[in-house]
């Protein structure tokens, strides 16, 4: 019975649907690419309908079932699955309260919790610095005064092309105010090569209008690792956003070639531009185009 998660969030949907507490919404993500100003590819990178169910009584929401139903023309499964797929849970306590949230969902760590990057087609540093975004567990999470609090206990979830890293620990404590928003993040987990692996990060957002700034730096051992990236969304014409993204990361860690096992330094850097047009096509339920250029 390891789905009955699933099986308890899709009987809940189902009942909401019957009784017209069911929220029902939608995005197409089209992505025309340009590489090197002559490589050029068109392709529906990913579509999702996000089905929610919520159960208030007077005191506010009290139950939250969410799952997403995605799909893509041209990413393997694996990584698709980095940015789509949602399948949770939420128990709201009281004003004040923690909240618990059990299912697949994004962990608590730097940029991870505050941006959502799943329709943005600039590189982020967690790929890099951690190989996990999102993974099935457990979360409490919640607030007190001008700060949040998230804990999450996971079971290990890798699609990029580095060792596995099982049960995941990941808690952070963040700050929101009206003149900036950050927090400090902090990860444990079992690294199939190198024993324990541990990061810390520090991360921030601040809203210049017009434009928004977001950064993080990471700092980890086993393997030992340091890096940070810059994010800026700033408007561009006529309904078009741009968005600008920089990232260096730098590790030495075990990776294994014909069967042999070696330690070496990999180092990435990244540097580029997009751009997003957004469109409503409803303002009940929201379908939701965007055609990003990158260069």
């Amino acid at each position: 019975m390891k789905y009955w998660p699933l099986f308890l969030i899709c009987s809940l949907l189902f009942s909401g649907i019957l009784l017209g507490a069911v929220d029902i919404n939608g995005a197409i993500d089209a992505r025309l690419e340009i590489t090197d100003f002559k490589d050029m590819m068109f392709a529906l990178h990913g579509a999702e309908l996000n089905i929610k169910y919520t159960y208030a009584n007077e005191s506010g929401d009290r139950l939250l079932a969410f799952v997403q139903i995605p799909y893509s023309s041209h990413i393997k499964s694996d990584m698709f699955l980095e940015h789509y797929g949602d399948a949770y849970l939420i128990v709201k306590g009281s004003l004040k309260q923690p909240n618990i949230r059990v299912g697949r969902f994004d962990i608590p760590f730097a940029l991870i919790k505050t941006f959502d990057s799943h329709t943005t087609l600039l590189p982020q540093l967690f790929d890099k610095s951690l190989g996990l975004k999102k993974d099935i567990g457990a979360e409490v999470f919640g607030f007190y005064k001008m700060f949040t609090y998230d804990v999450s206990f996971t079971q290990g979830f890798n699609s990029f092309d580095m060792p596995r890293n099982d049960k995941p620990i990941t808690a952070r404590i963040g700050i929101e105010t009206d003149a900036i928003k950050g927090g400090v993040s902090y990860l444990k987990a079992t690294h199939s090569m190198d024993g324990e692996m541990k990061r810390i990060s520090i991360d921030f957002e601040k809203n210049i209008n017009p434009i928004v700034v977001r950064g993080e730096a990471v700092l980890g051992k086993d393997p030992d690792g340091k890096g940070f990236s810059v994010i800026m969304d700033f408007p561009f014409f006529f309904g078009i956003e741009g968005r600008g993204s920089g990232l260096l990361w730098k590790d030495n860690a075990n990776y294994q070639a014909y069967g042999i096992e070696l330690r070496k330094e990999i180092s990435f850097l990244f540097i580029g531009i997009g751009f997003t047009h957004t469109r409503e096509i409803t303002n009940k339920n929201l379908l939701v185009f965007q055609t990003v250029v990158k260069i």
